[in-house]
């Protein structure tokens, strides 16, 4: 072998090498992996947020896989992805889909999840809502009318403000309570302090006296507590003697009232006995001189005898 050829060989040779580190670099730029290794993955979520096919999938920032397919089905987004490796991805594993770039683009964010049990890769993993500048803009136009009428209202309270500020009246009657506030602290403490002995001597006087009535009631207390049992006895007394009063009024009324109905009666019988003897004058006068007629033959009877006549 020559000379030429020598070099010729050793030019191929780093021309090869440097051509497979250029498609390597390459495949890891652009995520594709050399090893039939690759595992598919699939994500459900509820929105796809403009997620497109080839859109990476990363695991902590770090590039995992790309997005190979989309597609809706029951009212949710499937993601079919491609993943060069799951095996710290745990079963409690989730997604969300997140800006790209500030420019544009989709990123699928694979949160590993901190179960002991590994991920099933025939499992499909459950994505997160998660907001991104779109969303947030959306939410900012949906939110205009009501951060219209809330300026208006602070246009509103700084205007009375201003109003308030400007008013000379206000800020004197402001400086006028504040000096009366002060006036009337610093005569409280006057008097507290000039008062401070008698204060405390009364607080002392007003302890010995609980002592001495807590003291009285624990040496009284069988006698305190005979006296509420006869004020109990008395009080059940009393209610009878209400309950038998009230019945005898009852009775009593009852009574009147029959005797107001006999009279009634004896007025209106103007033929009875009782009536005549009670309302018929005339009557009255013939019983009168009956009786003296009786009384006359009594007297008659008691001292002349009674003279008979029998015949046979």
């Amino acid at each position: 072998m020559n000379k030429n050829t020598a070099n010729e060989i050793k030019v191929g040779i780093v021309a090869l090498t440097a051509l497979l580190l250029l498609v390597g670099i390459i495949a890891y730029m652009k995520g594709i992996s050399m090893s039939d290794k690759d595992v598919s993955v699939l994500f459900v979520f509820d929105n796809s947020l403009g997620l497109t096919a080839g859109s990476p999938v990363v695991v902590n920032g770090v590039k995992r896989g790309e997005v190979t397919d989309i597609w809706n089905a029951d009212g949710q987004v499937y993601v079919r992805t491609t993943l060069g490796s799951v095996s710290d991805i745990k079963a409690d594993a989730t997604a969300a889909i997140t800006i790209l770039e500030l420019t544009g683009g989709k990123k699928v964010e694979l949160i590993p999840g901190n179960s002991d049990v590994a991920y099933n890769p025939s499992n499909t993993i459950r994505g997160l809502h998660s907001s991104d500048l779109q969303t947030l803009v959306h939410t900012i136009g949906d939110l205009e009318s009501n951060l219209i009428s809330i300026v208006q209202r602070l246009d509103t309270v700084l205007t009375v403000a201003t109003s308030a500020l400007a008013d000379t009246n206000l800020f004197k009657d402001i400086r006028s309570i504040v000096s009366n506030t002060t006036e009337a602290t610093s005569d409280l403490k006057d008097i507290l302090h000039s008062n401070k002995d008698g204060i405390n001597a009364t607080l002392r006087d007003m302890e010995v006296i609980m002592k001495d009535l807590r003291v009285a009631i624990s040496d009284n207390k069988p006698e305190v507590e005979h006296i509420l049992h006869n004020v109990d006895s008395l009080t059940e007394r009393l209610k009878y003697v209400l309950a038998r009063t009230d019945t005898t009024f009852t009775s009593a009324n009852s009574i009147l009232k029959n005797i107001d109905s006999v009279v009634k009666d004896v007025q209106g019988n103007n033929g009875g006995t009782i009536s005549k003897l009670l309302y018929d004058k005339e009557f009255s006068k013939k019983l009168d001189s009956l009786m003296m007629t009786i009384d006359e033959l009594a007297k008659q009877i008691n001292d002349k005898g009674i003279k008979a006549r029998l015949r046979l």
